[in-house]
C-alpha cells in the first residue's frame, strides 16, 4: 500500500470513528474476542492502531500488545498512540 492510499485509509477510519463515537462499534466487537487481564494479544495488520489501544486496555498493565504491520506509517502512529495515551505494554512491531 502506498503512503497516499494508507493516509487515506487512516482518514477514513478517523470519519467513522468519529461518526460512531455514540455507537461504540470497536469496543462492541472486542468485547466479544475474550480478552482479559494480563493476557498478550498480537495485532496482525494494526494499521493506525484502531483496535491496538483498546486492546492494551483491556489486558491492563500485566498484559501485553504486540502491534505488528509491514507499512512503516502504521508503526509509527501506533508509536503516537502510546506517547499520547501513556501506555507502556504495547510493542510495535
Amino acid at each position: 500500500m502506498s503512503d497516499i492510499s494508507f493516509r487515506g485509509m487512516t482518514f477514513l477510519f478517523n470519519i467513522i470513528d468519529f461518526i460512531y463515537f455514540i455507537y461504540p462499534y470497536i469496543g462492541r466487537r472486542i468485547s466479544k474476542f475474550g480478552i482479559k487481564e494480563g493476557m498478550t494479544v498480537v495485532d496482525y495488520g494494526c494499521g493506525p492502531g484502531r483496535y491496538t489501544v483498546k486492546f492494551a486496555e483491556l489486558v491492563g498493565e500485566n498484559g501485553k500488545v504486540y502491534a505488528v504491520d509491514i507499512h512503516e506509517l502504521a508503526i509509527e502512529a501506533v508509536k503516537k498512540k502510546i506517547s499520547m495515551n501513556n501506555l507502556s505494554n504495547i510493542e510495535p512491531c
